[in-house]
C-alpha cells in the first residue's frame, strides 16, 4: 500500500458531485481522477439523459468501484447541470462536497490543502483553489497567452470576497476548484435551476455573501478544465448574452429572501443596474430574455424597495447628461 492509498483508510469523506451529459469520451478519466486521491471520496454520478453512451459507462464504473454511485432523474430525461448537482447534493453522505464536470479531471493534489484547512478551522465554510485550462483543437481559444489558469488575484480575506466578486476585478474560481462543508447548502440553498448557464457564479456569490470562504492552493492548480468543441462556456454562445444580468437578478432575489445585510443587497443592486445598462448599450441578447430579467427585477423590488427608484434615478441622470457616479 502506497502513502496515498494509506491516507484513504480514515478521515473525512468528500462527496464529489459529477453531473453527466454527453461526455462519454472523458467520463472515465474524470471519475478515476476523483478516486485516486489522498482522501476518502464518494463519486456521485448523475446521468442527465445523455444521447451518447454515458449511461453504459456510468453503470460500468458503479459496478467496478464501490465508491461510485449512479443517480438518475425520475423521468430519465435531461434536466440540466443545476438539477443534476442538486440531486447529488441531496444524496451526499460526505462531510465535504466538491464538484467536477464530466469532461474535466482532478489533479493528484486536489484535496491536499482544502481538507486540512477545513479540518483545522471549524469556522471556515469552504476552500477554493486554482484550476488549470487545456485547449483542445476546435474549442474556444485562449483569451490571452496567459489564460491557462483560472484563479483569484492574490490572497482575499473571507470577509472581502463578496465585494471582490461584485467588483469583478480579482478573478474567480471554477467549480472544479472549491470544497465546502455539506451544511453550507442549508444556508445558501441549492443551485438555481432557472439559470441555463453561469449557475456556478450565482452560487459563489451566495456563498461569498453568507459564508466564510478562503483561498487554498491559488497558484498551483488542483484540477484541470478542458476547452473543447462541445463547450457552452464561450462568450459567443447565445446563452452568455444574458448571463451577467440573470446572475445578479437571481442573487438579489435570493438576498431578499434570506434577509442579507443591507449593504450587500445594495452592492448586488448596483451590479445589476450596471449589467443592465451595459447590456442595453451593447444591444446584446434577445427581447424575451431581456423581459425575463426585468420580471425577476420586479420580483426583487418586492423585497428591495430601493431597486426601481435607483434604476429610475440612474436613467434620469443619464438623460440629463449627469456623469454616472461610481459603484
Amino acid at each position: 500500500m502506497n502513502e496515498r492509498q494509506a491516507g484513504r483508510d480514515g478521515g473525512p469523506l468528500v462527496s464529489v458531485v459529477l453531473p453527466v451529459y454527453n461526455a462519454e469520451r472523458y467520463l472515465r478519466q474524470a471519475v478515476l481522477s476523483a478516486l485516486d486521491l489522498s482522501v476518502r471520496t464518494e463519486v456521485l454520478l448523475v446521468e442527465d439523459g445523455s444521447p451518447d453512451g454515458c449511461l453504459a459507462v456510468c453503470r460500468q464504473l458503479a459496478a467496478q468501484h464501490e465508491a461510485v454511485r449512479l443517480l438518475r432523474h425520475a423521468d430519465h430525461a435531461n434536466h440540466g447541470c443545476s438539477a443534476s448537482r442538486n440531486a447529488a447534493i441531496r444524496a451526499a453522505r460526505g462531510d465535504y462536497v466538491a464538484f467536477l464536470d464530466a469532461d474535466d479531471y482532478y489533479l493528484p493534489n486536489r484535496f491536499d490543502v482544502d481538507v486540512p484547512m477545513l479540518e483545522a478551522d471549524p469556522g471556515l465554510d469552504g476552500v477554493y483553489g486554482a484550476v488549470g485550462v487545456v485547449y483542445e483543437p476546435g474549442g474556444p481559444p485562449a483569451s490571452s497567452p496567459e489564460r491557462h489558469r483560472v484563479t483569484v488575484d492574490g490572497v482575499i480575506l473571507p470577509e472581502d470576497l463578496f465585494e471582490a466578486f461584485v467588483r469583478g476585478d480579482r478573478g474567480w474560481f471554477r467549480v472544479e476548484g472549491i470544497t465546502v462543508r455539506r451544511e453550507v447548502f442549508d444556508a445558501v440553498g441549492l443551485f438555481d435551476e432557472r439559470l441555463p448557464i453561469a449557475q456556478d457564479r450565482a452560487m459563489w456569490l451566495r456563498m461569498a455573501a453568507a459564508c466564510r470562504l478562503a483561498g487554498g492552493s491559488i497558484v498551483e492548480p488542483i484540477a484541470v478544465c478542458r476547452r473543447h468543441p462541445g463547450n457552452r462556456a464561450r462568450l459567443e454562445h447565445p446563452l452568455w448574452r444574458d448571463a451577467e444580468c440573470e446572475v445578479y437578478s437571481t442573487t438579489l432575489e435570493w438576498a431578499g429572501c434570506v434577509g442579507l445585510e443591507a449593504w450587500k443587497r445594495h452592492r448586488l443592486r448596483e451590479a445589476l443596474i450596471l449589467a443592465l445598462r451595459h447590456r442595453r448599450l451593447r444591444g446584446l441578447g434577445r427581447a424575451e430574455a431581456f423581459l425575463r430579467v426585468w420580471r425577476r427585477t420586479l420580483r426583487c423590488q418586492a423585497r428591495d424597495p430601493l431597486l426601481l427608484p435607483t434604476i429610475a434615478a440612474r436613467w434620469l441622470a443619464a438623460r440629463l447628461g449627469v456623469r454616472r457616479w461610481r459603484t
